[in-house]
């Protein structure tokens, strides 16, 4: 699949340097009944948007827009970028992605398993990351229309568990669902040759190094994440039937930027479910082959539960539901 050029900053325009060091119930998955998603909605004002030509302020933490830098590629000259001083040649960012430095975490819990619709997050173990870059922002309906428009992407059905608008209009802004994995990943290797996160690249970017059950704290907030919005459900303001635009509510750790990654959509990752190494490992991959892939960080209809950090929900690569993704990329040593 040839990757598209949109993507990609071409080296003379590069980013100002930054860089980033409990209830349950609901359905996995599944919006509120006799509700529809679709571009109709007209979206609330969003807390930051997704565009790739919003000016970002620079500094620890915060994605930059592009700024224009003449640079000689060839000669290996030092550049600044969004993950520090890099050669030219690995610096091709574009506006929208957040730097995760390298670094070590425990990934999973030693708590109780959360039930027959996850895998088992246990034991808590250590792991290591090489520095990786990923999406600020979940994948929108804007973004994965222009793959449709390039022939490279299929548009998905519309339907009470899809976001997708053939045309531009407010739906643009809410991040696309109601898309399989392979549909994901394809987007993914389109948009400049990027990837679905792994299961700990995206724990990583959601947690960080602490152990909390949220990336905040071990307390839920309504105002932190748009979760629980199921009838009954703790946050009423959420039930409706649909998520909200990208970047509606503060990022979830705002030493570590990346918007909506506990709530508003789940999200595929790359792993088939299956059992932790029991051990320290670095950069670790999931099975290459299983009956079910891992969805994480629930959506605006799911129970709290499924917004655990450490919550690893099951779902098969062709589902079509609440769904959505943020892809990644390994950047510079």
């Amino acid at each position: 699949m040839t990757a598209n050029p949109r993507s990609r900053a071409a080296l003379a325009s590069l980013l100002p340097v930054f860089a980033i060091g409990a209830g349950c119930g609901g359905a996995p998955f599944e919006p509120t009944a006799g509700s529809s998603v679709g571009a109709d909605a007209a979206p609330p004002d969003a807390f930051s948007h997704p565009d790739a030509s919003d000016a970002k302020e620079s500094g620890p933490g915060k994605t930059g827009d592009a700024s224009a830098a003449v640079l000689d590629a060839a000669a290996g000259v030092m550049v600044e970028s969004p993950c520090g001083m890099l050669r030219a040649s690995d610096a091709d960012f574009y506006a929208g992605e957040t730097c995760i430095e390298a670094g070590s975490f425990s990934m999973g819990s030693d708590s109780p398993n959360l039930g027959e619709a996850f895998a088992d997050h246990t034991p808590a173990h250590q792991v290591s990351l090489s520095r990786f870059v990923i999406d600020t922002y979940e994948v929108t309906v804007g973004r994965f229309r222009a793959c449709v428009q390039a022939g490279l992407c299929v548009a998905p059905p519309t339907g009470a568990t899809s976001t997708w608008s053939s045309s531009a209009g407010a739906s643009d802004a809410l991040p696309i669902i109601g898309i399989t994995w392979e549909e994901a990943s394809g987007f993914c290797a389109w948009d400049g040759g990027r990837t679905l996160p792994t299961e700990a690249q995206w724990e990583y970017a959601a947690r960080g190094p602490g152990a909390s059950v949220f990336p905040w704290g071990e307390d839920f907030a309504c105002s932190r994440a748009v979760l629980g919005g199921y009838s009954g459900g703790p946050c009423a303001q959420y039930v409706g039937g649909q998520p909200r635009p990208v970047g509606s509510v503060p990022p979830a750790d705002p030493m570590r930027v990346v918007f909506d990654i506990i709530g508003n959509v789940a999200e595929w990752v790359a792993d088939y479910a299956g059992s932790y190494a029991p051990g320290p490992t670095t950069d670790p991959k999931g099975p290459k082959s299983g009956a079910m892939k891992i969805v994480r960080g629930g959506s605006w209809a799911s129970g709290l539960v499924y917004g655990y950090g450490y919550a690893r929900a099951t779902a098969p690569a062709d589902m079509r539901g609440p769904v959505g993704f943020r892809c990644v990329r390994a950047q510079g040593r």
